[in-house]
């Protein structure tokens, strides 16, 4: 059942901006939590994803696309596109038609 978003985003977003303080002053080692925080953040609030190896499989591909590159497809065509908690790696969320 979606519910939307995992994350208030004006929440994610005050919590990278006290990160990047944070770093600014020697407090955080390293940007993981940055990185972290900037996808959480991002994650449309679109109910379903697409994993992009049963893509590829149902459509007779033997090896799935960058998701990175579909993603950046995507927003180039005018829609908007994310990464899905799911499966971070692997899997996108759109508001992209099937058809695309």
């Amino acid at each position: 059942i979606f519910d939307g978003l995992l994350a208030d985003k004006k929440f994610v977003d005050e919590c990278a901006r006290q990160v990047d303080i944070g770093m600014g002053r020697g407090m955080f080692e390293g940007s993981a939590l940055r990185v972290l925080l900037r996808e959480v953040g991002a994650e449309i609030a679109t109910p379903l994803y697409h994993h992009l190896p049963s893509l590829a499989q149902v459509l007779g591909i033997r090896h799935p696309p960058n998701r990175s590159a579909v993603l950046a497809e995507l927003l180039r065509r005018g829609f908007a596109s994310s990464h899905s908690h799911i499966a971070v790696h692997v899997a996108l969320k759109t508001d992209a038609p099937v058809s695309v």
